[in-house]
């Protein structure tokens, strides 16, 4: 099966690893709106599809091929013989053909161009231990390694994901320090050598070390890349919005009334915690309120109330965890662990590991349980869906706010737990505080409110009312008129803002408009009049 994608109207194979279109877009349909789905079942290619990077040679031949064929390589280049082989010097999609009387058989060959690798990142963990990490599968011969500082290199390995190199040290780097790399290959067919390369230390990386790192969220506006097993290369996996769920000005996780799906992990993600029988969850929350049960997800692995591989819930004022194996049975809920108590409106630090008989939480980079009330391996886990903030059927909505996210098939030690809360926290300390106002006021104008139809292939739009200050409970306002962006459309539902008339009074809790990149992608109606007087606000609740 190829990815394929839908083009108002037309459908066309794409690569799937790169979407670059591969074959000639046909007209299906005459409808001017955006068709994104069913999918097209494509039957597979009878000489494969097959990739690699320059210089990259192919042995092309189906089962049931005999005697001498003509061969069409793609790239300008023909034969005969009875097996399709080939070597590409230069990068591209090329789609091949055998053809033997009326016989004809094809094939398609993506090859990279030849390039180096390259390090991505070199970030210090444990004090004396270096990770190096690559955009590629690396590997090495006569590796030569120094340090600006002098600091002496005691030993080196290799990452078992294939793109990281672990340094061990003597001494302590400098603050700002610097690794000089040299004898690093590619794994092509003909490896590329790397150049000599000097890459700055980073200290404080969040997260410290990608070792065993199966899924990667630190929020809605970075790549979060992480290596996918399934192909050798760097990935990020589509996080996707339901409900009333939307991001803030931080680009973190809403989630009250809604939530967010990462079906794109569930299978890598079920493949390499069920292999190593073990598992970290790492998370930064934010919970609204502390009369939330159910308990109310937060990060499950789950389908319903009664079947899940993990969840971290809360309930009431107490994290807990639900882990199935084969004594805590379908539900996780024999028993179910308590782990610590948090505190509303303020963000906690969540790392939870487990090894069969050993479950591990620290808050805030601190161990506050150490427990083997659960027992057992993961050989019973099954499919599942991946999810932040609700079940993925049932409703266990959880209301606050949630961010960096890691999980691994291993578990983290304490120190490494420290340092994760340490390099995060550097993250949420260097956000600049912003005063929000909380007023009341009477809507006096109000834009259309689109139709979905309207902002159709686009699921949420915003709409902006105008209204007069009567009451200020909190900042202060130099105008006594503002205009407000609302969510009109969230995940295709129309809010309960649109039903508001002139006239009516709304508690409303605001920030500038300008202040939140994350609402520039969306459709936002305006069809007041123009007036630069009037500040724009955003209404973060109402």
């Amino acid at each position: 099966i190829l990815a394929n994608v839908w083009m108002s109207g037309f459908i066309a194979r794409i690569d799937p690893a790169t979407l670059e279109i591969i074959g000639y877009p046909v007209r299906y349909t005459f409808d001017p709106a955006c068709d994104r789905f069913p999918d097209v079942y494509v039957t597979p290619a009878a000489l494969g599809t097959h990739q690699g990077e320059a210089p990259f040679t192919v042995e092309l031949k189906a089962k049931d091929m005999t005697g001498r064929w003509t061969w069409d390589f793609g790239d300008g280049t023909t034969n005969e013989a009875s097996v399709g082989k080939h070597t590409y010097r230069e990068g591209g999609s090329y789609r091949v053909t055998a053809k033997q009387g009326e016989k004809t058989y094809r094939g398609t060959v993506r090859v990279e161009p030849g390039m180096a690798p390259k390090p991505l990142t070199a970030g210090v963990r444990n004090e004396r231990e270096l990770v190096v990490t690559f955009n590629e599968p690396v590997q090495f011969d006569k590796l030569k390694l120094s340090l600006d500082s002098g600091a002496k290199v005691e030993s080196w390995r290799a990452g078992s994901d294939g793109q990281t190199l672990i340094v061990s040290l003597a001494g302590k780097p400098a603050e700002k320090d610097a690794l000089t790399i040299d004898g690093v290959y590619d794994r092509a067919q003909s490896p590329h050598r790397m150049e000599r390369q000097k890459i700055d230390l980073k200290i404080g990386a969040w997260p410290h070390s990608p070792d065993g790192l199966v899924f990667l969220w630190e929020s809605g506006n970075l790549s979060n890349l992480v290596l996918d097993p399934s192909s050798g290369s760097m990935r990020s996996y589509a996080v996707k919005p339901r409900g009333k769920a939307h991001y803030d000005r931080f680009y973190t996780m809403q989630v009250a009334g809604g939530a967010y799906v990462a079906d794109d992990a569930n299978q890598n993600l079920l493949n390499e915690l069920k292999k190593s029988n073990a598992l970290t969850i790492e998370a930064t929350i934010t919970t609204d309120s502390l009369s939330q049960e159910g308990p109310a997800r937060i990060v499950s692995f789950s389908t319903n109330g009664n079947a899940r591989n993990f969840t971290l819930g809360q309930q009431g004022s107490q994290l807990v965890i639900r882990l199935r194996t084969p004594q805590t049975g379908d539900n996780g809920t024999n028993p179910e662990a308590t782990l610590f108590a948090i505190e509303a409106g303020t963000p906690t630090h969540v790392v939870v590991t487990y090894t069969p008989g050993k479950l591990v939480a620290y808050k805030n980079g601190v161990k506050v349980v150490e427990s083997n009330s659960v027992t057992g391996d993961f050989r019973n886990w099954s499919a599942q869906h991946l999810v932040f903030g609700d079940e993925y059927q049932d409703d266990r909505d959880w209301h606050g706010s949630i961010e960096g996210v890691a999980i691994y098939n291993r578990a983290l030690d304490a120190n490494e737990a420290r340092l994760n809360y340490e390099n995060y926290q550097v993250i949420v300390n260097g956000r600049l505080p912003l005063p929000r106002v909380e007023v009341e006021g009477k809507l006096v104008a109000r834009s259309d409110v689109p139709s979905l139809e309207q902002i159709n292939p686009y699921r949420e739009a915003l709409v902006v009312y105008e209204y007069e200050v009567d009451k200020v409970f909190f900042g202060n306002p130099t105008v006594h008129k503002v205009r407000v962006a609302h969510w009109a459309i969230l995940d295709g539902e129309t809010q309960s803002v649109g039903n508001l008339k002139p006239g009516a009074t709304a508690h409303l809790v605001l920030e500038p408009f300008e202040e939140n990149p994350q609402l520039e992608q969306f459709y936002i109606s305006d069809t007041l009049d123009f007036d630069l007087d009037t500040p724009l606000f955003y209404a973060v609740a109402q």
